[in-house]
């Protein structure tokens, strides 16, 4: 009787020290979840939040912690999207943040009323930038809206700005009034892309080339070596050969009498005739953090070579 008395007391004893056990550890539990959104309030940033949720998915204050994301992200400046009205430049850089954040946080996180929620933001502010493009109505607006808006929000900017490339760029004769009302080497560029036999080509090309030549004069950039002359003649035009002697593609340049490029692949070599005359030359290569290069020339006739190549210079 008394070994029967025992078992029960121990069995007690164990159980309430289970209790105690779980008890503490809940407490713990607690303590951890109040201290984590309690930093996240007082830095009131997402990553603090995310924090919490990454421990406590479903913890006391998770309501808390996807509704203060919300928050916090709907509050980033979408800086990418009021550049809408600007014309989109050659070197097209936006921030991209706020677009990026969302959509890791839409990957991240399976809570339906905070994907709702986040998604509804978001389409509002699409809807407000697509109102912006639809305005405006041009090339660049649409396509700097279709680059930005994160997918299953570009409703139907692509038929729109198919519609109006069809408008602007369908025929030879809209395309080129439609190149000279822009007046960019890009602009050119595609005009002579579409329309390889059109009539205005060679004026499109020489428009093209000098205002790339014009660019890169502006901007800052070193010096080309000097042609060496190897050949004379008494004609009318010369004959350039240049050899690419750099790892990448080589495009030169030349805005003068006559408005040509060379587009060379690495270590080939080319040649193109040029009417004789005073010319600005510009080479680049497809390397965006290799500089530019530019310098002049005048062409007397006969035969020129030129070897571009690539010295990295120590400081």
């Amino acid at each position: 009787m008394s070994r029967d008395g025992g078992s029960g007391c121990l069995a007690q004893i164990i159980a309430i020290g289970l209790l105690l056990a779980i008890g503490g550890i809940v407490s713990m539990c607690q303590n951890t979840q109040s201290r984590l959104i309690k930093e996240a309030r007082e830095k009131n940033r997402i990553g603090y939040y995310e924090t919490y949720l990454e421990k406590y998915p479903d913890g006391r204050y998770a309501t808390e912690a996807y509704d203060a994301i919300v928050k916090l992200w709907d509050e980033i400046e979408f800086r990418d999207f009021q550049k809408i009205p600007l014309t989109v430049g050659d070197d097209d850089r936006y921030y991209k943040s706020a677009i990026v954040t969302y959509n890791n946080l839409i990957a991240e996180y399976s809570d339906p009323s905070f994907r709702a929620k986040l998604q509804n933001k978001m389409e509002s502010k699409c809807r407000a930038q697509y109102d912006d493009a639809m305005q405006l109505n041009t090339l660049d607006g649409w396509t700097h809206y279709l680059t930005h808006a994160p997918d299953g929000f570009k409703f139907d900017a692509q038929e729109k700005y198919d519609v109006l490339h069809n408008e602007k760029w369908g025929t030879e004769s809209s395309a080129w009034t439609y190149a000279c009302e822009m007046n960019t080497a890009l602009a050119y560029e595609e005009y002579e892309s579409l329309y390889p036999n059109g009539k205005h080509f060679k004026e499109a090309e020489k428009r093209a080339v000098s205002l790339r030549v014009d660019n890169i004069f502006g901007s800052d950039h070193g010096s080309l070596p000097a042609m060496n002359k190897t050949g004379y003649g008494q004609g009318s035009s010369s004959t350039v050969i240049v050899e690419n002697a750099t790892s990448y593609v080589l495009t030169v340049y030349y805005s003068g009498t006559d408005g040509k490029r060379l587009e060379i692949q690495p270590h080939g070599r080319q040649s193109v005739v040029l009417i004789n005359g005073q010319y600005r030359i510009a080479a680049s290569v497809s390397d965006k953090s290799v500089r530019p290069f530019a310098g002049s020339e005048t062409l007397t006739g006969g035969e020129y070579n030129v070897k571009y190549y690539i010295q990295t210079t120590r400081y």
